[in-house]
């Protein structure tokens, strides 16, 4: 291939890119102690796709969703595993995330969280905890 065509080839992917098509809402790498945590968020017309990494790789795929039920005040969310390690720590965490999400930035649209977080990670619910504070702050921003 010469420049020229590889200069249009590349001319065409940007286009198509989630960055030019404004769908980026975040992508963030942020240190919690001293774990590196990177941070996705894409913002589809029909839902929101959540990426968390503390090991540089797509883990475990949920799919979280809000319904209002008749003759209930609150909302009911539903969190489904859809394809890697079934872990109750990242169903918990995805819920939370949903409710707080929607209670605080009105956000009802279905939620798709890649988490993968190493092993030996997964019982520390301090970095849940921060790991959900910082993309709090990164809708508010």
């Amino acid at each position: 291939m010469t420049d020229v065509e590889l200069s249009d080839i590349e001319l065409r992917l940007k286009k198509y890119s989630i960055e030019n098509q404004n769908l980026l809402k975040f992508k963030k790498l942020v240190k919690i102690d001293s774990t590196n945590v990177d941070l996705i968020c894409i913002d589809y017309s029909d839902k929101l796709f959540l990426s968390i990494s503390t090991n540089d790789r797509f883990g475990s795929v949920l799919f979280a969703k809000s319904e209002k039920v008749s003759g209930l005040a609150e909302r009911i969310f539903t969190i489904k595993q859809l394809f890697g390690q079934s872990e109750i720590t990242l169903e918990v965490f995805s819920r939370s995330l949903a409710e707080k999400l929607y209670k605080l930035f009105s956000i009802e649209k279905p939620i798709l969280l890649s988490i993968g977080i190493k092993k030996d990670q997964l019982e520390n619910l301090n970095l849940f905890k921060a790991i959900e504070k910082n993309i709090l702050e990164l809708f508010r921003d």
